[in-house]
């Protein structure tokens, strides 16, 4: 019976080499409590460890794309998301810089507008961190998966009830078909 424990301990270690890893520098422009980046960056970290991907947090100073698999930078900005038309308006919490369409793009920086996340945390009731947190998920999607929206889930253009409910319960994540490109991915990420 004493080779159970060792024959876990083994299933646990390659459990952990097949996790992919990237690196998300958040840079705060927005001079923001430090216990809100901590919540945010709890929250990234759960979104992305359902999908078995281990996100770092290296510090805005030490910005250097070398040292890891897939690097990103998102820009906490205190002033708001320029107008845009049609369906996004002023309250728009974060943007991607995505070039190119679904199949060929590239990109890794994300803005996202501190003002219009605290604003729409008071309205909804959401924690701010959690919202700033699953925010930054969603413009992290856009880098990994390119432009477009989904009709539902994190992805969605437009978070209504049900995607604040989700927020609050930890339900917001990326679908099975999301999950699995956004794993390649990062597979192939140069």
């Amino acid at each position: 019976m004493h080779w159970r424990p060792t024959l876990l301990f083994v299933f646990c270690l390659e459990a952990l080499d097949a996790s992919e890893r990237m690196a998300v520098t958040v840079c705060d422009l927005a001079d923001l409590p430090h216990y809100l980046l901590e919540d945010a960056e709890r929250e990234i970290s759960f979104v992305f460890k359902s999908m078995d991907i281990d996100v770092q947090f290296p510090g805005c100073e030490v910005v250097s794309p070398e040292n890891a698999e897939a690097w990103f930078v998102i820009r906490l900005r205190k002033d708001g998301a320029p107008y845009y038309a049609g369906e996004l308006s002023l309250h728009t919490m974060g943007r991607a810089f995505v070039s190119g369409s679904r199949q060929s793009y590239a990109g890794y920086i994300a803005d996202i507008y501190a003002p219009a996340v605290k604003k729409f945390s008071q309205q909804t009731g959401i924690d701010e961190g959690s919202l700033m947190g699953c925010s930054i998920a969603h413009e992290l999607g856009h880098l990994l998966l390119g432009p477009g929206h989904s009709r539902t889930g994190i992805m969605t253009a437009i978070w209504g009830d049900r995607e604040t409910f989700r927020i609050a319960k930890r339900w917001l994540v990326f679908d099975p078909d999301q999950r699995r490109r956004i794993r390649e991915r990062l597979q192939s990420h140069p």
